[in-house]
């Protein structure tokens, strides 16, 4: 349209419907409400536990009265045998400031560490000079003995003789088991013996055996003392006899090696 000035005049649009706004205010309540439940989580993390910090318990569960009811009833009939005579709330809140009210079950794939060990660990690599072992310096002599000596205690530790004994430091329980699977004597007549409950590398040492010929059994550990019994039977048959040399392996699980703190 032309105005009467002869120019063009853009029609007014028609005012559109406030769609935009509904659908902002949509999307605004939800992060409103995250906000605010994140602005209390950060309250509760830095808000003690209880109002009694020489009471403070395992989680902020145990605030409730309830909790403490049946914590008593557990103590009064549990008390004597309970957690390291008792001690292990202690530790945990002594020893163990990174828990922070959470509960951890991941002994088996990786221990805490404690504040002491932190502790005389930073110490004494300020106060010592440690080296590569394979070098030859004071420093390397230093680590040297350092690591004979923490083999020497282990060793006494479990009475063993250093003589008849060789303790091999790994990374960890699958590394270790690796190389008995690797180096184990195996031959057609070797057995291999594990107990159904076990560690998974445990039943990677299966692979050892069968390479070489072996035979492997899973037993419950119900079977236990049959397969024990049998076995011992079977030594002194052999040792009569005097057959030929075999060797044999058993992978018991003396414990399960979960542990809560």
């Amino acid at each position: 349209m032309k105005n009467s000035k002869g120019y063009k005049e853009n029609p007014k649009k028609p005012a559109k419907p406030r769609k935009k706004k509904i659908v902002y205010f949509i999307l605004l309540v939800p992060s409103v409400i995250a906000a605010v439940y994140f602005l209390r989580l950060l309250i509760d993390v830095n808000t003690p536990e209880c109002d009694d910090k020489n009471k403070q318990d395992l989680n902020r569960a145990s605030c409730s009265p309830n909790f403490q009811e049946r914590k008593n009833a557990f103590l009064q009939r549990y008390g004597d045998i309970y957690g390291y005579n008792g001690t292990i709330e202690q530790l945990r809140r002594n020893q163990l400031p990174q828990l922070k009210g959470q509960t951890y079950v991941d002994f088996t794939g990786s221990g805490l560490y404690q504040k002491s060990q932190l502790e005389g660990m930073k110490n004494d690599l300020e106060t010592n000079l440690y080296g590569n072992t394979h070098s030859i310096n004071p420093s390397a002599h230093k680590s040297d003995l350092v690591i004979s000596e923490m083999r020497r205690k282990v060793l006494s530790w479990f009475n063993a003789d250093p003589n008849k004994y060789t303790l091999i430091f790994t990374s960890g329980t699958t590394g270790g088991l690796k190389i008995v699977g690797e180096t184990f004597p195996w031959s057609k007549n070797s057995e291999y013996v594990y107990s159904r409950a076990n560690h998974n590398s445990v039943l990677g040492i299966r692979e050892y055996a069968l390479d070489k010929g072996a035979k492997f059994k899973c037993i419950d550990m119900k079977e236990l003392d049959d397969v024990f019994s049998n076995e011992q039977q079977q030594l002194q048959r052999d040792e009569q006899i005097k057959k030929k040399e075999q060797n044999s392996q058993n992978a018991i699980t003396v414990e399960k090696n979960i542990h809560l703190i």
